[in-house]
């Protein structure tokens, strides 16, 4: 479907240029990749560390995005992880109520406060 000229290549005559063979220049594209540029480090070297940054902030974006309730992706995770795996307080009211914490995983502060009465959740804070 595509041609090799849409992929930026282009032929000069019988030779095809834009494979990473030698082009007409006589340059080759290892030469390109390994050229040191003013920062100090070689164009693929640049390549590699731009790539990485935006893997970095895309992944970070996706973790702010509000997914429900202007909670977002991060708050959900750190909700969830204090309730699987932080510490817990149970706090017995008196007749059926009680009172539970989830701490967050580094113990930093409560992050669910739930108010029980039996087994059911009346009312939940949610500070993630």
């Amino acid at each position: 479907m595509f041609g090799r000229h849409y992929f930026g290549g282009a032929y000069w005559g019988s030779r095809y240029f834009g494979d990473g063979d030698v082009t007409e220049s006589g340059v080759g594209a290892a030469a390109v990749w390994a050229y040191v540029l003013s920062n100090g480090k070689s164009a693929g070297q640049n390549l590699v560390e731009i790539h990485a940054g935006i893997v970095e902030l895309l992944a970070r974006s996706c973790f702010d995005e509000a997914i429900q309730g202007g909670y977002t992706a991060g708050d959900v995770l750190r909700i969830l992880a204090a309730v699987a795996a932080g510490k817990s307080t149970v706090a017995a009211l008196g007749g059926s109520a009680a009172s539970v914490a989830f701490r967050a995983i580094d113990d930093s502060r409560t992050t669910v406060q739930a108010d029980m009465q039996g087994s059911q959740r009346v009312g939940v804070t949610l500070t993630p």
